[in-house]
């Protein structure tokens, strides 16, 4: 049978076990009305390769292997409202529709997007303040800031007015020419002067 467990404690240092298993602590109302709290029942997360401990107060489904005695128990997904369950969202600068589009939201806006369309793979990391790491068939494209930087197959483009670039390397800063004025060593593309530093100081 599967129950709707209310999360008491989701740090399983805090558990039997005392180790950083995954498990947590749930209360089951339909069951558990008359039980302690330090006897509520540990569970462990029925998902493989994988961490998505839930926030303490978070619903989920619970299930146990053992129902007599309500041991060996597990947790699954949190339980959600449909009205509350997205499943058409768009993450970061991800493209591609519904149903190609699979992601995970946290409470605090921090999201990892992933597309499964064959055609046009995409992953998108993306922070609550709107920075993000976007990867797709084209380009690598890390934007924070009002800068951003795309990195494909012809080079790299940095996009950063008024910001400071600092260049560095082992020895040392790398060596070269280019149009950006700043690597160690190089001589400026407009000025043809010998670049010392490895600093680029934007305007």
């Amino acid at each position: 049978m599967r129950y709707i467990g209310k999360v008491i404690d989701n740090n399983s240092t805090n558990g039997p076990e005392g180790v950083e298993n995954g498990s947590v602590s749930v209360y089951i109302e339909e069951i558990m009305l008359d039980i302690p709290k330090d006897l509520y029942p540990w569970v462990f997360s029925d998902g493989e390769f994988t961490s998505n401990i839930p926030e303490i107060g978070d619903y989920v489904w619970v299930e146990f292997l053992d129902e007599n005695n309500f041991r060996n128990g597990f947790y699954g997904d949190k339980v959600s409202l449909k009205e509350y369950h997205e499943h058409n969202e768009t993450i970061g600068s991800i493209t591609s529709s519904y149903p190609a589009v699979k992601y995970l939201r946290l409470a605090n806006g921090v999201a990892i997007g992933f597309s499964s369309d064959p055609d046009s793979p995409e992953i998108s990391i993306y922070h609550s303040e709107g920075k993000e790491i976007y990867v797709n068939n084209d380009n690598m494209t890390i934007s924070a800031f009002d800068s951003q930087i795309i990195i494909n197959d012809t080079g790299i483009q940095v996009s950063a007015s008024g910001k400071t670039i600092q260049v560095s390397g082992t020895p040392g800063a790398p060596n070269g020419l280019g149009g950006f004025c700043g690597l160690a060593g190089g001589a400026c593309l407009f000025t043809g002067a010998v670049i010392t530093t490895d600093t680029i100081t934007g305007s």
